[in-house]
């Protein structure tokens, strides 16, 4: 009995697992880094349980945009058991909500919190969309399965990794939140250019709310950042009068036209070389990361 429960139930009781096990890990990497900021363990867990809480505004959310489901149904949306249906973004932008509220009211820095979650959910959302196309292809086998989640969680793992290594060096308050959300929203936007199965609501649902928080989170990383947009356009002007002083020199200089005559017949070499060298930074990278990782999850020194 409980062997034909487990078989008719398993792409829920896998889903659940790969859940619990992607917020372990999300969780560890989150104290981990609240307890190099030295901020207090109880603030980190008060702050996910709120983050917990806030995300069931996805079953909400699912209940909007899933219309042609629910029919606009109460009974639908309260018994989840029976008619499921869960909205990621629904739920991950709900509980930033409830984390900023509880936050606030307690006169902390939301962006210190949020800066200390950067990496934690991003290796968890890696690691949930991994296991959800391990799920498909390997245990279900399901026939037209998509590589759309593997890539999603390799996104991720990008994700994850550029967030350790802008660590090492010291950043801005809300940096890496919105470093974060800019390449969150980034992703998500490049995934619905390849979503094929995707219903109308759907499609501009995830298009709008991913472009809103791009422009928004680009905007405020600019002025949380401090740059001064006056400096910034002269700089910006000056570099296109370089360019175009370059390219007058280029066509009224005989050297500068020699020079750049020898770049484009040796042009071959210094790709060849290039490539050499950028075969190499990868390999160090990759292997420098590997540590890292293993680092932050405190297997390394």
């Amino acid at each position: 009995m409980f062997t034909s429960f487990f078989i008719q139930n398993i792409w829920l009781i896998y889903t659940v697992l790969a859940f619990l096990l992607a917020m372990f890990f999300g969780l560890f990497l989150f104290w981990r880094a609240g307890k190099r900021e030295l901020i207090e363990g109880q603030l980190l867990f008060d702050s996910f349980f709120f983050f917990l809480a806030g995300s069931l505004m996805g079953r909400i959310v699912d209940f909007f945009v899933r219309v042609d489901f629910y029919h606009w149904s109460i009974s639908k949306l309260l018994f989840f058991n029976v008619y499921h249906g869960f909205d990621f973004f629904g739920a991950f932008f709900g509980g930033l909500l409830a984390v900023f509220f509880y936050l606030r009211e307690k006169k902390q820095n939301y962006w210190l919190i949020f800066d200390c979650a950067t990496s934690g959910m991003a290796f968890a959302m890696f690691l949930y969309k991994l296991l959800q196309f391990v799920l498909e292809k390997f245990i279900l086998n399901m026939a037209g399965f998509s590589f759309v989640k593997l890539y999603i969680a390799f996104g991720y793992f990008l994700i994850f990794w550029a967030i350790k290594k802008f660590e090492k060096k010291k950043k801005h308050r809300g940096f890496f939140a919105s470093f974060f959300l800019v390449s969150f929203s980034t992703l998500n936007l490049i995934v619905l250019i390849y979503s094929n199965n995707l219903s109308k609501i759907n499609y501009f649902y995830i298009l709008f709310l991913m472009s809103a928080v791009l422009l928004a989170t680009s905007v405020n990383w600019y002025l949380i950042s401090k740059r001064r947009i006056n400096s910034d356009i002269k700089n910006l002007f000056s570099m296109v009068l370089l360019v175009l002083f370059k390219l007058k020199r280029l066509f009224t200089n005989l050297k500068e036209a020699d020079n750049t005559a020898k770049v484009i017949v040796l042009g071959p070499l210094y790709i060849a070389k290039w490539l050499y060298f950028l075969v190499k930074y990868i390999g160090r990278e990759i292997y420098v990361s590997l540590l890292d990782m293993l680092s932050a999850f405190g297997l390394s020194k």
